[in-house]
């Protein structure tokens, strides 16, 4: 599913949104985008879902079914690609299991009950608002059904164009692409099928681990702290945190994170965005003495380095060469 980051995101471009000459719409676009927000939580479905990630010339294809009961309750059950067929993912409203029955193990942890109050909403609109314009393009049927096609271009070249197809009665994103500056598609997603009136079966929401399966509960772990400033930051931090010399145009500092590990600050994260799209920073005091390593491509099209006994991990939706000259900044 489209993450709600990336929606929290777009929904912020009020006030940027242009409309195209398209039959008579019900509402604007940004509005349009922020009741798309709000059906992924509030809308019963069953689905059969598809996305396309393409990298170094290879695509990648997967397919699974999802299933959604408001208000908290998910069921995803994976078909592609062949090594995860029977996989299962369970929300039951208290606990997330997931099932990997070539394993036979499951790993339960517990269901987020709702997302921390985000005090950084205004700043984050305000990038939104100058860094990029949505436009309604027009009108397709998405697994038989009406849709609006919206589409978020960046205001400066480098970030990737973002095209939504929202369900005309339910505002349910039923498609997506994400699109490179050389006009590529890199990623997408949508529904083959769809039902918005579902009988689900009776125990589609529970989950009991079969017999002979181990049951994983990773060890309760403090929530990570979320900081406001680089200077709150840096002071807190148990080793010298680096940062970026070189930020694309329109990126800005977002928040950074101590995330813990058996009562200990393990891991440095520091996040910065547009708006929409967000990069990451994440920064690990290593164990042992290792030599430094120069920033090289990591799986997902993320940069691995390493320098000063500190491993960096940086990630985010923008082009390698980008992301490249972002880590070869980092002092």
């Amino acid at each position: 599913m489209f993450t709600r980051r990336l929606f929290a995101g777009i929904v912020a471009l009020v006030g940027a949104v242009t409309v195209t000459a398209v039959r008579a719409a019900p509402m604007s676009a940004d509005e349009m985008i922020r009741r798309t927000f709000h059906a992924e939580k509030n809308v019963n479905f069953i689905g059969t879902q598809v996305s396309l990630v393409s990298m170094k010339g290879q695509e990648r294809k997967s397919r699974l079914t999802i299933m959604h009961k408001i208000p908290n309750l998910m069921r995803i059950e994976f078909d592609l690609p062949p090594e995860t067929r029977g996989q299962i993912i369970v929300a039951d409203g208290q606990f997330r299991w997931r099932y990997f029955p070539q394993k036979k193990e499951v790993i339960k942890t517990p269901q987020e009950m709702g997302g921390r109050k985000h005090w950084w909403g205004d700043h984050r609109k305000r990038l939104a608002e100058m860094n990029f314009h949505a436009s309604l393009l027009g009108e397709e049927k998405i697994a038989g059904r009406p849709a609006f096609v919206v589409q978020i271009d960046p205001n400066v070249p480098g970030p990737p164009v973002r095209k939504l197809w929202v369900d005309q009665e339910t505002f349910l994103r039923l498609k997506s692409k994400t699109i490179d500056r050389l006009g590529n598609v890199v990623e997408s997603t949508e529904f083959e099928k769809i039902s918005f009136n579902p009988s689900f079966e009776i125990n589609a929401f529970n989950f009991i681990p079969p017999p002979g399966v181990r049951v994983i509960e990773p060890p309760p772990h403090k929530p990570a702290e979320v900081l406001k400033s680089l200077s709150e930051l840096k002071a807190k931090a148990p080793f010298p945190v680096k940062t970026p010399d070189f930020l694309p145009k329109g990126f800005a500092w977002d928040s950074g994170s101590l995330q813990q590990h058996h009562g200990r600050v393990a891991v440095v994260w520091i996040r910065y965005t547009d708006g929409i799209n967000t990069l990451s920073l994440f920064q690990r005091k290593m164990d042992r003495d290792l030599p430094d390593s120069a920033p090289r491509p990591a799986p997902r099209g993320a940069v691995m380095w390493a320098q000063d006994g500190i491993s960096f991990f940086l990630v985010g939706s923008l082009p390698a060469d980008l992301l490249m000259k972002i880590a070869n900044s980092v002092k």
